[in-house]
């Protein structure tokens, strides 16, 4: 399930799984977001600051060159699991 709240620029997504066969899985999930943070993708990508938050293990995006988008934080949020791609100095 995926909605878009009326109020806030916030994108709140919910996946369950039910393992019914009786027997044990192993199930990966991914999520992918292309962060523009400026009026286009091509022209925010190369100055897109990224920061694994090592309590929450949430990934923050800015943009500290765009003087449009330079006071936003984009994040990325797994509910508090951690991935096993990201390490604690990870960065774009």
């Amino acid at each position: 399930m995926q909605f878009v709240t009326l109020d806030d620029p916030l994108k709140i997504g919910r996946l369950r799984i039910r393992n019914r066969s009786g027997r044990p899985r192993r199930l990966g999930v991914t999520s992918y977001v292309e962060c523009a943070l400026a009026p286009s993708r091509t022209a925010g990508a190369p100055h897109i600051v990224t920061e694994l938050d090592g309590a929450t293990i949430a990934l923050f995006a800015r943009n500290p060159h765009s003087a449009d988008f330079g006071a936003a934080i984009a994040f990325l949020d797994m509910g508090g699991l951690s991935c096993p791609g990201f390490k604690k100095d990870w960065s774009a």
